[in-house]
């Protein structure tokens, strides 16, 4: 078995959780999917828990966090980006674990991206299953069993004779057989958007996967993150919510 984790995004307290939940389930196999830093108040912290595992894919906010370029973001992300920059500056071991992130990790037929398979410029959303041409070229370019973060919601998209998509909520906690070519996205450890605070990840054995969801002190997050006047309190608001 192995863990698949993604959109940590310097959310420390949440990390521990889910690390602690991993090895509780006694797995020691652990696939990022990118976005270790970003919102939260403690990107080198996240970068240093996650330099041994066995494959690390490169985020929108990883790629940005060690570039000299400005992505086309709003003016609160550049803000809170150069922020993050400021504090990878001076953690040699931290730039070197992003630079030594890969795009995308294709083993066999499952395949491992943070947001589409060769780049960052789309997303993965529910209303996909409308876009059934989008989700089979994900399919054409990767693997018939795909892994991806960056939306921050738990749940699949899966083929049989059309496309269909089920949330956490509906998949649940069970494990999880694909009978046909499937997208599956693993939620967020450290700011899930489904409206569940929990964080959120991967168990994959061989081609069954389950959701774990993980309560932690997402209040301590937020009180760092608002005792801090670099980062604006509304990376503390949404925490509570999962929003």
């Amino acid at each position: 078995m192995q863990a698949i984790i993604s959109d940590v995004h310097g959310n420390l307290e949440a990390l521990t959780a889910v690390l602690d939940a991993i090895e509780s389930l006694g797995i020691e196999r652990i696939v990022c999917l990118g976005d270790i830093v970003g919102y939260g108040p403690n990107p080198v912290e996240c970068i240093q828990l996650l330099k041994d595992c066995e494959c690390i894919v490169t985020g929108d906010w990883d790629a940005a966090a060690i570039s000299t370029d400005d992505p086309c973001w709003s003016p609160l992300l550049l803000e809170q980006l150069r922020w993050v920059r400021d504090e990878i500056a001076g953690d040699q071991s931290a730039q070197q674990i992003i630079k030594s992130g890969c795009l995308a990790k294709i083993i066999g037929n499952i395949a491992l991206f943070h947001a589409m398979p060769r780049d960052f410029s789309d997303w993965i959303f529910p209303e996909d299953v409308f876009a059934p041409k989008k989700l089979d070229r994900i399919i054409k370019q990767s693997a018939s069993l795909a892994f991806c973060g960056h939306s921050h919601l738990a749940g699949v998209h899966v083929k049989t004779s059309e496309w269909k998509y089920e949330s956490y909520v509906e998949v649940g906690d069970d494990w999880f057989t694909p009978e046909g070519p499937c997208i599956c996205s693993v939620g967020s450890v450290g700011q899930p958007r489904d409206s569940d605070p929990r964080a959120s990840f991967v168990v994959l054995r061989d081609h069954q996967f389950r959701f774990v969801r993980v309560d932690y002190d997402h209040q301590l997050t937020a009180d760092k993150i608002r005792a801090n006047p670099l980062i604006r309190d509304i990376h503390a608001d949404r925490l509570s919510q999962g929003r």
